[in-house]
C-alpha cells in the first residue's frame, strides 16, 4: 500500500490488526478500525460497529477510505464486496486458511451444502472482487490458486513471521548438547486469571 492512503479496517483480527494498522500509520497511512469490539489505540481511530449485515453496510456507505482491508469471515468480505459494487472502493481480503482444509458442522446436509457449493461460490466472488487476495504462506497462497487460476495475479501471500516474544515466557527444560530438538510453533492464546 502507498504512502498517504486512508485505509479502513473491516472486522479485522484485533491483534493482528493492530499491529498492521500501527506499522502503516508509521509509514504515513491513516487507519480506521472497525470493530464489534472497539480496539483502544492512540495511533490508530477505532469505531464500534455492530456485527450485523445491514449495519454493516448502511456504515460503509456512510465511510469514504481510499481501500478497504478485512481478515475475518464471510460476512465482512461480502460486506465489502457490495460497497465495492456500489461506490468502486477497493478492497484487500486476507485469508489464512480455506475452509475445504477443514470443517466441523454438525448438520452434515449444510455441512455438505456450504462445504461444496455455498463456499466456493462465496469464495470465488470474494476473490474475485478484492484488489489482491493475500494469505500468510506460500503453500495456502498456491492452494487457492490451484482452485481459480484465472485469479492468479491477485492471490498473494505475506508471510506474517512468528512473534517470538510470546513464547518467551515458555520453559522447555533443560536440554542435552547432542539431543534432537523438535519445534513446532502454532498460535497460543494465553488466558489472563
Amino acid at each position: 500500500i502507498d504512502r498517504n492512503k486512508d485505509i479502513g479496517f473491516w472486522f479485522p483480527r484485533p491483534e493482528r490488526g493492530l499491529a498492521l494498522a500501527n506499522e502503516l500509520v508509521k509509514k504515513g497511512n491513516k487507519v480506521t478500525i472497525y470493530h464489534n469490539k472497539p480496539i483502544i489505540n492512540k495511533n490508530v481511530k477505532s469505531i464500534s460497529v455492530k456485527y450485523n449485515f445491514i449495519t454493516g453496510i448502511l456504515q460503509l456507505l456512510r465511510s469514504n477510505h481510499d481501500i478497504y482491508y478485512t481478515s475475518s469471515s464471510f460476512l465482512p468480505v461480502l460486506q465489502l464486496l457490495i460497497i465495492k459494487i456500489l461506490k468502486n472502493k477497493p478492497y484487500i481480503y486476507v485469508i489464512n486458511s480455506p475452509l475445504w482444509r477443514y470443517f466441523s458442522e454438525n448438520n452434515k446436509f449444510l455441512k455438505h451444502f456450504y462445504t461444496f457449493i455455498l463456499y466456493p461460490f462465496l469464495l470465488r466472488i470474494s476473490i474475485h472482487f478484492s484488489r489482491y487476495t493475500v494469505s500468510n504462506s506460500k503453500y495456502v497462497r498456491n492452494l487457492i490458486i490451484d482452485r481459480y487460476p484465472s485469479h492468479r495475479s491477485k492471490i498473494k501471500y505475506i508471510y506474517n513471521g512468528i512473534d517470538f516474544k510470546r513464547f518467551k515466557k515458555i520453559k522447555f527444560g533443560k536440554i542435552k548438547k547432542d539431543s534432537p530438538v523438535f519445534l513446532c510453533i502454532s498460535t497460543i492464546n494465553f488466558k489472563q486469571k
